[in-house]
């Protein structure tokens, strides 16, 4: 008897542990839980969308090959691919957590998107490695690391908060370098994981489908970034500034349209996979368990630049291309001396189009410039930058990418510089 009254006090003792445990899960989880109706119930919409440009004010970042910061990098393209969902679908709300250098504390940024109750979190980095060899794009999603190299990335963007006013409590005593709390991260973060790696695969193929990036892969890794948004969450690292081509590519305006075109292309068709699925809908599969060495292959040559499509406009009336009032352009070289000229970079192309390609129909008074043996298609030739703004708007009607450029002389220069004259 009194064995049989031992066993049922053990059977009772565990049992009692069982509900303490799971009581303390549901303490620590259920006040940041995201309760969602049932898939037959809800209304699966995107309607506001965060996105973080890395780093700002006293915190530059990473320093690239040429001392530049990838604070700057990351707030260009941030901005540009907010342009582009507001310009698509101006019934999205974009809110961004910084729109100019301006240093945000980690924790501030989850809380502007947990208090929008952002539907998606899309955070915005460049990278950098001892070796300068290394290159390529990388999109991470929550989880456990499972290598040196994405552990070594996320303590990098982690670190920051040493810099922050009490990140003890704010934080709540987090520890950058600990793997227990990178696994309560990834319980904090499961239901929403699915959705976060559909996400982040689109973004992958746009990088290297479209505009012909290396792709080191989707990975995961313990960003506190993303620990604390609550709703499917992503960290892009466009490139290593680290290596010459990458942060020169990443440096230029034509590069940061291409990179943001790729984010918003990625973001529109999970826009339209998860409005017509839902969550269980999304296209997806597991990432890969082993990931590729720290050692990649030889960078590309600075010619290897993108030829993507652009984003198509979404939600509006297509244009008559028949119906277009581009002014007639002068060659870049025969604009009087001293004097500015700003015209619109529509396409660009690793081989010259026929004169009757159907893109180049779209606009009138075209020219082509053969610059690093790529064609540079571009158009306008106006004295002043509001005006340049305006055949901008009208070009983006067919090409979405489309930006501005400056010449002076024949040479081209920077818009700030021809601003400035």
């Amino acid at each position: 008897m009194g064995a049989k009254i031992q066993k049922l006090n053990d059977t009772l003792l565990n049992a009692k542990g069982v509900i303490i445990v799971l009581w303390i899960a549901l303490m620590v989880f259920l006040p940041s839980a995201n309760f969602s109706l049932p898939p037959e119930q809800a209304d699966f919409k995107i309607d506001v969308v965060v996105i973080d440009a890395g780093h700002g004010g006293h915190d530059p970042g990473t320093i690239g090959f040429s001392k530049t910061h990838e604070k700057n990098i990351a707030l260009a393209v941030s901005l540009k691919v907010g342009a582009y969902i507001k310009e698509n679908y101006p019934n999205i709300k974009v809110i961004y957590t910084r729109d100019k250098d301006a240093f945000v504390e980690l924790h501030e940024r989850s809380n502007i998107a947990n208090k929008a109750k952002a539907d998606l979190f899309i955070s915005i980095h460049c990278n950098a490695f001892s070796s300068s060899t290394v290159h390529g794009t990388e999109v991470f999603v929550l989880g456990l690391h499972k290598s040196a190299e994405n552990l070594a990335v996320a303590q990098r963007e982690n670190s920051v908060i040493l810099t922050e006013d009490d990140h003890e409590g704010n934080y709540d005593g987090f520890d950058p370098k600990s793997p227990e709390a990178t696994i309560l991260m990834v319980m904090h973060q499961s239901a929403y994981i699915d959705q976060s790696i559909s996400l982040a695969q689109k973004l992958d193929k746009q990088f290297t489908d479209k505009v012909k990036r290396t792709s080191r892969g989707v990975k995961q890794a313990g960003f506190i970034v993303l620990y604390k948004s609550a709703m499917p969450s992503v960290l892009v690292e466009l490139g290593f500034i680290s290596n010459k081509n990458e942060e020169s590519f990443l440096t230029t305006e034509e590069g940061q349209s291409y990179m943001a075109s790729a984010i918003y292309r990625a973001f529109k068709d999970y826009k339209i996979e998860y409005e017509k699925n839902g969550p269980s809908g999304l296209t997806n599969t597991e990432i890969p368990p082993a990931e590729e060495p720290v050692t990649t292959p030889e960078p590309p040559k600075p010619a290897d630049k993108p030829t993507p499509d652009p984003p198509k406009t979404a939600d509006k009336p297509k244009a008559d291309p028949t119906k277009t009032n581009t002014p007639p352009v002068d060659k870049p070289n025969s604009p009087p001396k001293d004097k500015v000229v700003f015209k619109v970079q529509f396409l660009s192309s690793d081989k010259e189009l026929p004169q009757s390609a159907p893109e180049l129909k779209k606009v009138d008074g075209w020219e082509v410039l053969k610059v690093d043996k790529r064609y540079k298609y571009i158009t306008g030739a106006l004295d002043t930058y509001d005006a340049a703004l305006k055949l901008q708007k009208q070009v983006r009607t067919h090409f979405p990418d489309a930006f501005m450029v400056a010449f002076k002389n024949g040479v081209q220069i920077t818009i700030a510089e021809a601003k400035a004259q």
